[in-house]
């Protein structure tokens, strides 16, 4: 774990560390006002859970408590020694940052930090807890994800299309978060071994062919909810169009 002791966001002017379950419980309004600072932290530090500062000597845990003002302070962690922006705080970089990781890598462009994958990094981070804190919500919405990518493909007839849908289906319920991501594996599964079944035993399929139409279709699954997962943001038109064979439907284009 990197040295925790010397944090100091010099945007938010304080030692404060934000953990990603803080993040994930924050309402839009809180995480606008933090947005910046959460950044900073990202950047030359990362975002820890709570599990990996409990009990670390580097940091202490303040209960929440109100000021004479009448403002609520809400339960965080702080650094134990970043009260000034000297020291070891003031040379954080990337190189020595801590190698923190929740939902994937943050890339980075010539210019430094890609300010875009930091936003889908943290909404991907704020869609996983959002989605463990309803549940069924994000089942529900995988269901009806699946169930419409189905009846579009049918109504869609082009061969070859079946790849573009099922790596669609899997995109919209990855992009709900961890939990969507989860069913919506558990559904391709399911769907692929009873596929090989009937293609075997209904369709009169040699098995080494049927085998190679399931991975195919396991690996459009798996490149659907990564993409997901990655950008949370962005329409499947835009990161799945490679997956549309000749003689695409129009009317399914840009959706």
């Amino acid at each position: 774990m990197a040295n925790l002791k010397d944090f100091f966001n010099k945007v938010s002017n304080n030692n404060k560390i934000f953990t990603a379950e803080v993040i994930g419980e924050m309402s839009g309004n809180e995480y606008q006002q933090n947005e910046k600072a959460i950044f900073h932290q990202l950047k030359n530090l990362g975002i820890p859970r709570q599990s990996q500062l409990s009990g670390n000597p580097d940091v202490i845990y303040v209960h929440s408590y109100t000021k004479a003002d009448g403002t609520q302070v809400k339960a965080h962690y702080r650094s134990r020694n970043g009260s000034s922006m000297t020291g070891t705080a003031a040379n954080f970089n990337n190189s020595n940052a801590n190698n923190f990781t929740l939902y994937g890598s943050v890339s980075k462009d010539d210019n430094g930090l890609n300010v875009n994958a930091i936003s889908d990094y943290l909404l991907g981070m704020f869609n996983d807890y959002k989605s463990i804190e309803d549940p069924l919500n994000a089942a529900a919405y995988t269901l009806g994800s699946f169930l419409t990518n189905y009846i579009e493909m049918k109504d869609a007839d082009t061969h070859g299309a079946d790849k573009y849908f099922h790596a669609r289906a899997n995109y919209n319920a990855a992009q709900q978060g961890i939990v969507g991501s989860v069913i919506a594996k558990m559904i391709s599964d399911l769907r692929e071994w009873t596929d090989n079944y009937r293609n075997i035993n209904e369709k009169g399929y040699d098995s080494a062919f049927s085998l190679k139409d399931i991975n195919e279709d396991q690996q459009a699954n798996e490149e659907g909810r990564e993409l997901g997962r990655r950008f949370p943001t962005s329409s499947a038109y835009e990161k799945l169009k490679y997956l549309m064979p000749k003689g695409f439907p129009e009317r399914y284009k840009r959706k």
